[in-house]
């Protein structure tokens, strides 16, 4: 017998593991784990705009709004296909976003950040540091306020 455990899609895995193989499967430790899959989880969204705005974490409004705007403008660029090549210059992409796919995963690759500081705020792990808005010191060489 085992006992399967992780978190967020991991500990999903672990919990769906242990219903289908309950005979290999004594428990399973699913902490934070969406086992109720939702095609489109705004809730998420909410969760993030509140923590990215709490000023316990030294976020902001303004915090909010910037990071709001700066994904309204990529939104734009991404609509409009010859504006596609402002987004490449800036972000020195490695290759052209001209598949819809691309757009996914760019916007995506630029949200991962923020949902990894947020994590990390809400765990504790990143004391008296703001969620994306911090201000620069010797452990981190860059920046993350947009």
């Amino acid at each position: 017998m085992w006992i399967c455990f992780g978190g967020s899609y991991s500990g999903s895995l672990s919990a769906w593991f242990r219903l289908k193989y309950p005979h290999l499967v004594y428990g399973a430790i699913a902490s934070s784990a969406p086992v109720k899959a939702e095609v489109n989880f705004d809730e998420f969204n909410d969760i993030m705009t509140d923590s990215l705005g709490d000023p316990k974490v030294n976020g902001s409004a303004e915090c909010v709004a910037a990071i709001e705007e700066a994904f309204k403008t990529v939104d734009e660029k991404i609509a409009n296909y010859k504006k596609l090549v402002d987004l490449q210059r800036d972000f020195k992409t490695c290759t052209d976003l001209s598949d819809v796919d691309d757009h996914f995963q760019f916007a995506s690759s630029l949200a991962d950040p923020f949902w990894g500081t947020y994590i990390l705020q809400n765990l504790c792990l990143i004391p008296d540091r703001g969620p994306v808005c911090f201000k620069r010191s010797p452990q981190f060489e860059c920046y993350l306020c947009y």
